[in-house]
């Protein structure tokens, strides 16, 4: 089994769109609505590409390095982010 990896995923423009208005500002509520839209993403698009689980580990490797500003430009690298 392939798997797309983000890079590859942005060339096609093709990422989860989640909207963060109105939920919790919480960087775990956060994360949670970004899951929740990987997993969506990857049952929409039955072409097992894209790794909704992976792709969110890698998220998640990214926000650990950093502060809440890093955590917020990070999911928008992963997801189309509406505020």
């Amino acid at each position: 089994m392939s798997y797309i990896y983000i890079e590859d995923v942005k060339q096609k423009g093709d990422k989860p769109s989640v909207r963060l208005v109105g939920t919790d500002g919480n960087v775990f509520s956060l994360l949670g609505e970004c899951k929740k839209a990987m997993k969506s993403f990857e049952k929409e698009n039955n072409d097992n590409k894209y790794n909704s689980n992976e792709q969110f580990n890698l998220m998640f490797e990214e926000i650990n390095n950093g502060d809440y500003d890093n955590a917020l430009q990070v999911m928008m690298k992963y997801c189309n982010v509406s505020w």
